[in-house]
This record gives structure tokens, sequence and C-alpha cells, in this order.
């Protein structure tokens, strides 16, 4: 109980709670050894891996009842090992590992891991009814990550809640789906550090999904803040990384400032120039405050998002002038639908707006993520997108308290200036995602019929259950 005046003891190891309370997964052995050494998460088996049927039958999953203290069988190992086995299951070590729970606590997932002789790990995802009856293998194959698991779509819907649509689940998704549907994402990725001295490391992705990446990189460079006062992360070999805007934020509260960026799409015109040379390349810039809403800043160092553009020419609407040039560099300086072959301009549009600024931002993405991770910029890129993450920490610099109350004071003071005539307010980046956030956290996310139909034809495609609607 929160209050502390009731409590129950259980003799079981608890691994899970669910949300509402009222449940927990537990496994049924404790942590042990396995024969290539200690197991450092989940509860490993300990049956003879040259035989299967060796399994103890007594290694199950079961569920407690916090109420009651009822313990019910779900799932054996057995029982898991025999369902759809192959030929890499043979002669390895198999056990239980990361359970969860459904948001509407009906069913939790689960991983079946094992490990053969070579010393090589292999995962199968699963998702089973409280009362056992009903169990999935989602269609995976090789490693599959916890942490990807839970940071891909926690990432996509951090986009969508902030309003973010361009890079949330409705626009994002397909996109990653078909990716990995053709090999264009590595889904079991090596990563790694490659090179690391004092507060800098840099991490070869192996292809990976930056979701996973991005989120995992952005967490050293905090654990290297803590120690150093800032830490900075170079990914290469990586793919799309998300909203920059998540992975900067990840800095906030350690008491942190996070900054990211990444090589976007190549097809960035220099100013003056007539060919792409620099990539969409975004940034991210997170400052942690006390009680305003925190500074997070999130654009792409072109004119626009390029996702507005593909969106504008599908529907057949003009783009606003200085957004994009046609194919021999001229910048379109009135509103036209843009051509099929066009390029992006760099924030700013023309010289005389700006666009030296811009682009050069956008080459000093090229330099941070792309040269410093030793794979080429622009048209040089050798493998894939780069990706730079950055965490300050503030208590390194200045007392914690005293940077919140002046971020507190300044943010509060660009709220409150005094709009120019026919404006309404006066914002700052990050106060509308914040509001957005808030509303959408109480009344839910829009989402268009068509993305709807999306996913439930992508479920059906992909054998996974639908559960997002009633029928």
């Amino acid at each position: 109980n929160i209050d502390g005046i009731e409590k129950s003891n259980y003799d079981v190891p608890i691994a899970t709670v669910s949300p509402d309370g009222l449940y927990a997964v537990s496994y049924s052995f404790n942590r042990q050894k396995s024969r290539i050494g200690p197991i450092a998460y989940g509860y490993a088996t300990g049956h003879d891996p040259n035989k299967l049927v060796n399994i103890p039958n007594n290694e199950y999953i079961q569920l407690v009842n916090l109420l009651t203290g009822a313990l019910n069988k779900i799932i054996s190992l057995v029982e898991i090992v025999q369902y759809k086995p192959d030929k890499s299951m043979e002669d390895s070590f198999h056990y239980f590992t990361h359970s969860l729970f459904s948001p509407n606590c009906k069913r939790f997932l689960f991983f079946h891991r094992w490990i053969n002789k070579k010393n090589q790990e292999f995962t199968r995802m699963f998702t089973v009814s409280l009362s056992g009856d009903e169990l999935f293998l989602f269609p995976t194959s090789g490693m599959v990550s916890h942490v990807a698991w839970k940071n891909d779509k926690e990432i996509l819907v951090y986009a969508d809640i902030r309003g973010i649509e361009t890079h949330g689940v409705s626009n994002m998704l397909r996109g990653y789906v078909k990716s990995f549907g053709e090999g264009g994402i590595n889904p079991t990725p090596k990563i790694e550090v490659v090179r690391e001295m004092g507060a800098v490391a840099t991490i070869d992705s192996d292809g990976g999904h930056g979701l996973v990446v991005g989120p995992l990189a952005m967490n050293i460079a905090i654990k290297k803040a803590k120690t150093y006062g800032i830490g900075a992360v170079t990914a290469m070999n990586g793919r799309h990384y998300g909203a920059a805007a998540y992975h900067a934020a990840m800095a906030l509260e350690h008491d942190m400032i996070g900054i990211s960026m990444t090589t976007g799409g190549m097809n960035v015109v220099p100013v003056d120039g007539s060919k792409p040379m620099v990539g969409l390349n975004p940034i991210g810039i997170a400052a942690p405050t006390d009680q305003e809403p925190p500074f997070i800043f999130d654009a792409s160092t072109s004119s626009v998002a390029g996702n507005k553009i593909i969106l504008a020419t599908r529907l057949g609407v003009p783009v606003m002038p200085g957004w994009v040039a046609n194919s021999d560099g001229t910048p379109l300086m009135k509103e036209e639908i843009a051509p099929d072959d066009f390029m992006m301009l760099p924030s700013g549009g023309t010289r005389e707006n700006g666009a030296h600024k811009g682009s050069s931002l956008g080459v000093w993405i090229e330099i941070m993520c792309g040269i410093l991770g030793g794979t080429g910029a622009g048209p040089l890129r050798r493998s894939g997108a780069a990706h730079h993450f950055l965490a300050y920490n503030v208590e390194a610099f200045q007392d914690v308290a005293l940077f919140k109350k002046d971020m507190d004071a300044y943010v509060a003071a660009i709220r409150d200036c005094p709009p120019a005539p026919g404006k309404e307010r006066v914002v700052y980046a990050g106060l509308p995602e914040h509001e957005e956030e808030l509303d959408r956290t109480e009344n839910g996310i829009p989402y268009h019929p068509e993305v709807i139909e999306w996913f439930r034809n992508i479920s059906s495609e992909l054998d996974i259950p639908w559960i997002l609607t009633k029928q």
C-alpha cells in the first residue's frame, strides 16, 4: 500500500507489475549462471543445454494476484521451446527474460532467448494472455533488443503527442517497415563503441535503426557528462533517428543541456549552387527549467522539413516562395506547385534572406556527424546517416537551482513579450509542443482514418493481432 500501512510478502521473484497494480509476473526459478558465464539479466534456466527434452517442466512463467497472493502457471519454458522450433535452438541454453504488461493489463510480452555453442544469441518475442491460452509469436528473427522494442515506439509516440506529425507514427512508421523489409535497416545490428577517450566516444551503428542507436548514444553522452561535465558521442553507419528533440530532451531529467543532430536526406543546395551538397540535417536542443516548460528546439537546417514539400506535392498544394529550387538550382520565389525534381533550399532561401547562415549550419552538422565520425560528408558520405550527441552537465558550470531559476525568468519574459500588431502572442521553442502534449495526453492523439486503415492492413500482413480499435 502506498501509505505503508498494508503490505504483503511473496515468496517468489517478481519480474514486473501490471499498470493497474493488480498482478505481477514471476518466474519459477532464480537467476543462474549459464555455461558461457553469468547472465546479466533475466532468469536463466539451468537445464542440460545438449538435450531439449531435459528442460525441467517446473520452469515456467506464473501470474501473481497481488490482492490474494494466488499463483497461476501461465506457460512453461518447454512449451515455448517446442513452439515452432528451428535448428538454431538445438544444443542451446534457453531462458525467459524481459516481461512487460500491455497497457490494458490483458496480456504481457516476454522474450524467449537462447545461446548456442558459438555464443551466438537469438531472441523471439511473444505475447500471451493472462490465462495462458492465447500465445502469439511476433514475426521477427535474430536478436531483438528490449531497449530497441521500447525506444522505437516511444520516440514515434513522443513526436505525435507533441504535435510533430512529420516524425510520428503516421508519417514515419510505414517507411521504417518498408526499409526493414527491403533490408535498408539492419534488424540485428552489432552496435559497438569503436573509439573512446575520456568524455568522448564514437559508435558504429552497423546499419541499425536510429531510434535504437540514438537513445543508446545519448545515454553514453549523459553518463560521461556526469563524470567529466560534458559528454560527446558520434554515431556513424546509422539510419534515420526520428525526432532530434527526443534525444536532446533525454538530458533534461539529469539537469543537463542536451543537443542532438543528424545528417538527413541529401537534397539541399548550397547558396547559389545547382546541385545538392548538404543534407536536411536537423538539430535538437533542450535546456532544463524549473516551473516553466523546458526550452526544446528542433528544426532542420533546410528551408522547411522535406516531408512538407512531399506532402504538398502529393496534395497538389503550392509551396511558399523561397522553399525549393528547380532542377537547375534557381530558387522558386513565388507560390507554385513544386516540380517533381525539386531541390531544397537552405534555411533563409536566398543569400539576401540569410541563406548563407542556414547553409553553413547544415555544413557544420555534416562535419560534426559525418567527417568527425569518419564516414565523409554531403555527397561524399560513405555509410548511411551519422549522428552527434552532446550533454552538458549544468552542475559542472554553475548551481543547478540558479540555472533553472534564470531559465524560468528568461523563457517567461519571452512568453510575456507584447506581441506585434495583428499577432496573438509570443512563444518560445518547446512551449506550443508542451501545450499540445497536455491536450493530447488528456484527449488522445488524432489519427486520420487512412492511417488507422494502414495499421489494420500492415497488422494483417505481418500476422499481428489487431488491438487498436474495437470491431
